[in-house]
């Protein structure tokens, strides 16, 4: 996702720091619901793949002087992670490192990209986002029975959690740090479509199936609700 409007105001690091941590702060959220392959595994290589950008722009001198430390402190977390032997019963001790992901993530989003949040478009932007996307769900639901019952479930699946994953970029980029109540509404509906595609579909005369329709459709009213301040 493009970062937005910024302008020519904006450092050209600032923008390639927020592709960055777009993906890092968006699994970090929703860590503790992908820890079973191949959720788990995704994201890790996520992380991995984060830690050698951010090195490689420490390497080229993007940052400003004394920011540095602290994007290496993050990619080694980053590594940590990615690297972190799995076992029975580890679940907690990774979670504990991906808090730490997270929490450092935050702070560096907060001192860098913060400032420049406004050039990005603010709620103007995520209007349009929210209009787009709740009009692609209109569409899918229309689709879904077919989609669902004719061989394309995971079609439609990643379709709806592409969707939540623009919303959720929408929500940090556009609201973050400026209006926190509609973040954390925006960016709870994201995190409900974009987990979706972690659902299975089952052997069960197409219950689940229809399950999935009907909780589409009530996150897609709840959208709709938040796009005319009704939540």
């Amino acid at each position: 996702m493009s970062a937005g409007k910024e302008n020519d105001e904006t450092p050209p690091w600032v923008v390639s720091l927020v592709h960055v941590l777009l993906p890092v702060l968006i699994f970090s959220d929703e860590a503790e619901k992908r820890m079973i392959d191949p959720w788990l595994s995704i994201w890790r290589s996520q992380f991995k793949q984060a830690a050698e950008q951010l090195r490689e722009m420490v390497a080229e001198n993007s940052f400003p002087a004394g920011l540095d430390v602290e994007v290496k402190a993050l990619a080694k977390l980053l590594d940590d992670v990615a690297v972190f032997r799995i076992y029975i019963g580890s679940g907690p001790s990774l979670l504990a490192l991906v808090k730490q992901v997270s929490e450092l993530a935050e702070n560096i989003w907060t001192l860098t990209v913060g400032p420049y949040q406004a050039a990005f478009g603010g709620e103007s932007s995520v209007a349009a986002i929210v209009e787009k996307s709740a009009n692609r769900l209109g569409d899918l639901g229309e689709r879904a029975n077919e989609m669902l019952f004719g061989g394309r479930s995971d079609e439609f699946l990643n379709t709806v959690a592409s969707i939540g994953a623009t919303l959720i970029q929408g929500a940090i980029l556009y609201l973050k740090g400026t209006n926190a109540e509609k973040f954390a509404l925006l960016r709870d509906i994201g995190r409900d479509l974009h987990l979706i595609e972690t659902k299975r579909l089952y052997l069960d005369g197409g219950q689940s199936q229809e399950n999935l329709v009907a909780y589409v459709d009530s996150v897609r009213t709840r959208l709709s609700q938040f796009a005319h301040g009704q939540l």
